[in-house]
């Protein structure tokens, strides 16, 4: 070859080792700007989440079990129906769940898509979202709906409340046996949790579930750790103080943070699942067109023991606030027979057990009478108000009509000053009996006891088939792009200059080798027979 060509080869040369150094330092240079901005990875916990498999759920036992479908999905074959979508009619609840242990993460968030149906629209049945812990007892109603859209809806909600603890996803479509009948059809159900690139996620692992005897839906009758046993609910004597606020000129604003506190709209508030339903009434009211029955209305409704109750969860905030009062009128009905009450308990929203019995009586007024209760010492937790009538299962009845609420939060003075009551009447202990396969639970025969017990595995807040039964929670908007599965990969500049810096590097080798080639096979000067002397 010629000094010129070999000039030129080892310009080339020179020009692919610069480009190698430079493309093989772009991804350590890329790391250091990344520690400031670290990317998430996510992992779906749940198994089975397109339905294609038969792995995974747990099917509620009921006259109408849930089952897979084939007839509507997303995407794959199948789908997972719930509920009633032809006659006759039954009541019954129809639900799945899944039990995982979620590990610590920076956020956790469930995608579903649904496709609801009642024909006709029966606004007394029911779907709905719970989440439940460990034992199967319900620790919040993400969401519930009756309608009959007749469409896939996608809904998204926000779980980073329940990282670092074990829980359970439980759908359920309820059918009170008359009118239409409801379901709703469920595919693509991700549970995904996201934590911060580079942390090593601990691996999904199943959480054993329930005892199987546990009812289909969950219900207010505990769920024991062993299921052979008989545990005793304790039902403590509270001693019922009325604060009567007195005004302070200067006070801050106080604020009601109870949602819906008249009773007025449909919504927020979240009825127990029992045998004898809390419910709207027109009749008799406060103030305004409404109010909230709890316990045996009478008549020809037979009387067993039974919690019937309306419970709203409410964080009792701290920033500027000295005191909080819980106030509402209540309309006593009620036998007088011993072991009958009407109360207010307060819960923890994390897990649902009893903080407090704020206020308990067995009254029989008849008329409207009003109770405030003194929260300061609760101030800065996450909490249920939770009121209650309990019924025996006995020869008399006891009922409670309730209006007008308020949770006022206050700042600037100081709490009112309590005014004792006098001590309300002990009350009996009744056993409760294992659960059965349908509700509502069975309670035994009360037991006298004067121990004071927290009740936290009777007081279950459930939904109840209620069309006024809403919560609010986020939803994604309805779009044809389905998300859910599989999960999105997250991208990578440090990875996308990697592989560049390959391809690069592999054609200006490429490129050398072919130029080399082809100077190679080009007759030299010095060779020619011609140019000789």
């Amino acid at each position: 070859m010629s000094r010129h060509l070999w000039g030129v080869l080892l310009t080339l040369l020179l020009l692919f080792l610069a480009l190698a150094a430079g493309f093989s330092a772009t991804p350590a240079q890329a790391a250091p700007a990344a520690s400031g901005h670290q990317a998430e990875v996510c992992t779906n916990l749940l198994v089975n989440s397109d339905m294609e498999t038969d792995e995974g759920w747990r099917f509620g036992n009921s006259p109408v079990p849930a089952r897979y479908a084939t007839d509507r999905y997303v995407s794959g074959h199948r789908s997972m129906l719930l509920g009633i979508t032809t006659t006759p009619n039954k009541h019954s609840y129809s639900s799945i769940k899944q039990f995982v242990t979620v590990p610590a993460g920076s956020s956790l968030r469930l995608r579903m898509r649904v496709y609801p149906l009642s024909q006709p629209y029966d606004a007394h049945d029911e779907q709905e979202l719970l989440i439940l812990n460990s034992a199967g007892k319900p620790l919040r109603q993400v969401w519930t709906s009756i309608s009959n859209a007749q469409a896939w809806q996608t809904l998204e909600f926000d779980l980073s409340e329940f990282t670092d603890m074990g829980i359970g996803i439980y759908f359920n479509v309820y059918n009170d046996g008359a009118g239409g009948v409801s379901a709703m059809y469920l595919d693509d159900v991700v549970l995904e949790l996201c934590q911060v690139d580079g942390a090593t996620p601990d691996a999904p692992t199943a959480t054993p579930n329930p005892p199987t005897n546990t009812p289909a839906p969950p219900t207010a009758t505990p769920a024991p750790a062993n299921p052979t046993a008989t545990p005793t609910l304790s039902r403590p004597t509270a001693t019922p103080t009325v604060y009567t606020p007195t005004p302070t000129p200067g006070n801050k604003p106080c604020r009601n943070v109870l949602r819906n506190a008249d009773f007025e709209q449909n919504g927020d508030w979240m009825f127990g699942d029992s045998g004898l339903h809390g419910r709207y009434v027109d009749n008799p009211v406060h103030k305004g067109s409404r109010a909230v029955l709890l316990g045996n209305p009478g008549g020809n409704v037979p009387n067993h023991a039974t919690f019937s109750s309306v419970s709203q969860r409410v964080t009792l905030y701290t920033a500027g606030m000295s005191h909080a009062t819980l106030s509402f009128w209540y309309y006593p009905v009620s036998d007088l027979e011993s072991g009958d009450t009407q109360e207010v308990i307060l819960l923890n929203a994390r897990d649902g057990s009893t903080i407090d019995v704020l206020w308990r009586v067995n009254e029989n007024d008849g008329q409207w009478k009003y109770q405030t209760l003194d929260l300061t010492p609760y101030l800065g937790r996450d909490v249920i108000v939770y009121f209650n009538v309990f019924n025996n299962g006995g020869t008399g009845r006891a009922k409670m009509y309730v209006d007008d609420t308020a949770l006022q939060l206050c700042g600037g003075v100081a709490a009112p000053t309590p005014t004792p009551q006098p001590p309300a009447t002990p009350t009996p202990v009744p056993t409760a009996v294992p659960p059965t396969p349908t509700p509502p639970p069975t309670l035994a025969p009360p037991t006298p006891t004067p121990t004071v017990t927290p009740i936290a595995t009777a007081v279950a807040i459930l939904p109840t088939a209620t069309p006024e039964n809403t919560v609010h929670m986020p939803i994604a908007a309805n779009t044809a792009t389905d998300t859910s599965k599989p999960l999105e990969q997250r991208f990578s500049w440090t990875t996308a200059l990697r592989w560049l810096s390959y391809v690069l590097i592999a054609l200006i080798v490429g490129l050398i080798f072919f130029i080399a080639l082809f100077m190679i096979r080009q007759p030299n000067d010095d060779d020619d027979p011609t140019t000789r002397p």
